[in-house]
């Protein structure tokens, strides 16, 4: 037992008592010590639970931040793709323009950009900034490239007036129904190389040049002179300034004469199915001598500029593989 004792200044004051038993000053003692360790705690854990929420409201601040972020990444993403896929359609049109000049597309700056593919599930976190900046820099460049090649393009078409670039006859209106390429002849049941395309369709379709020029044949090739001509059937032939040919073939009737100066869309005559000719159709060539000295006949799709082909690239790549191929060379009374 312990007695303490509290004696006031004020000696009129009682005296005070306390008496604590070894139990009780047992469990003060554990108190204090417990009370020790919690302040002791304290200073230690209360830094880092600070920390930590600090921590949290930041981690808070840059998760709403990316995700910001990750939608405006998605919506230029999206932008890229449709600019990527104009500048695709462009860079195949003038790809089509230079080759009808026999300009090869070799250059950056005529060919375009090769687009990196885009990943289909977004980059996050730290990377994420990075790639937003990539793509801004990926989509400003396409919109430049597209601007280019449709102003080349325009600039192309202004001064193609003389080329062969629209189809001959109205469209909707025939059936390719033989390519351009080699093919099995239907006269002779043997592979000869088709210099043309034939367009079959009623016969007395209109025909129209598919550019401007000068007719330098109308009517039919005598047999005498030669054979395989006389077969062409009633033919016009135009020149084009002074690097393309067109002739159309198996004509009905003819509407121009020889020397008579034509443009673009005007009438030469109407399909029929004269000559070695199995069913009323035309036959239209498109003759070039970029390549060489000789017109020598190329796939007339690659200069129809008013129709969409299909696959276009294959016909390109055929186009080129043809080159050089045996085909009956021009009459000298068919060039000026």
């Amino acid at each position: 037992m312990i007695e303490i004792q509290v004696h006031p200044s004020d000696i009129r004051k009682k005296v005070r008592y306390y008496f604590f038993s070894s139990r009780q000053l047992k469990l003060m003692a554990l108190g204090a010590v417990g009370l020790l360790i919690f302040f002791a705690w304290g200073i230690l854990v209360a830094p880092q639970s600070y920390q930590h929420q600090v921590k949290k409201a930041k981690f808070r601040q840059e998760l709403k931040y990316n995700q910001a972020l990750t939608n405006t990444v998605q919506v230029l993403v999206g932008s890229l793709r449709s600019n990527a896929e104009a500048l695709d359609a462009n860079r195949r049109r003038l790809e089509n323009l230079f080759y009808v000049f026999g300009v090869p597309l070799t250059s950056a700056g005529q060919g375009g950009v090769a687009f990196t593919p885009i990943p289909a599930n977004l980059p996050s976190g730290r990377a994420l900034p990075a790639w937003y900046d990539r793509v801004q820099e990926k989509l400003t460049l396409s919109e430049k490239l597209v601007e280019e090649l449709e102003a080349r393009e325009a600039f192309f078409r202004s001064i193609t007036h003389a080329v062969p670039s629209v189809c001959p006859i109205p469209a909707g209106s025939f059936v390719v129904t033989s390519a351009f390429g080699y093919r099995i002849n239907p006269f002779t049941g043997k592979q000869d190389f088709h210099q043309g395309l034939d367009f079959a369709c009623p016969e007395g379709t209109p025909i129209w040049a598919a550019g401007d020029g000068t007719v330098t044949y109308a009517g039919r090739y005598p047999l005498s002179t030669s054979v395989a001509w006389w077969r062409y059937g009633n033919i016009v032939v135009i020149q084009h300034e002074k690097h393309f040919i067109t002739i159309a073939a198996h004509l009905s009737s003819v509407a121009v004469r020889t020397g008579e100066k034509v443009k673009r869309w005007q009438k030469v005559g109407l399909t029929g199915n004269t000559g070695w000719s199995t069913r009323p159709h035309l036959h239209y060539e498109v003759r070039t001598n970029l390549a060489g000295e000789n017109y020598a006949p190329i796939d007339p799709r690659i200069y129809i500029l008013d129709l969409a082909w299909r696959d276009m690239d294959k016909i390109l790549a055929q186009a080129r593989s043809t080159q050089g191929s045996q085909f009956e060379p021009l009459p000298s009374t068919f060039r000026r």
